[in-house]
């Protein structure tokens, strides 16, 4: 038993998973049991006692991948974009998390 993801396309039909290759060949066979609804993405956290001058190019980089960079997180966490998530992005997370506090999950 694991997690993973999965996204389904506009026609309803899986659209990559992180049991699929980039061109949606199967890897390995998985049999889904449960869904949980949309969770945000992968996250990438630069400490903010980092230095400024020092963070603000890392940042930079990370929103403003080139193409050698788009491959290696496309291979790495199926994403060749990166982006600044709203606070809104993560309500479907804490909904999940506040859900498992009350059946007694820490």
């Amino acid at each position: 038993v694991g997690a993973t993801f999965f996204s389904v396309g506009p026609d309803g039909k899986l659209a990559s998973a992180g049991w699929t290759t980039e061109g949606g060949a199967t890897i390995r066979s998985v049999k889904i049991v449960a869904t949980a609804g949309p969770i945000p993405n992968d996250m990438i956290v630069i400490a903010k006692s980092l230095p400024v001058a020092v963070r603000s190019p890392i940042q930079r980089w990370l929103l403003e991948l080139d193409e050698r960079a788009r491959a290696l997180f496309g291979d790495v966490i199926h994403s060749r974009e990166l982006r600044v998530p709203s606070l809104e992005h993560f309500r479907p997370l804490r909904a999940m998390m506040a859900s498992g506090r009350a059946r007694g999950i820490h």
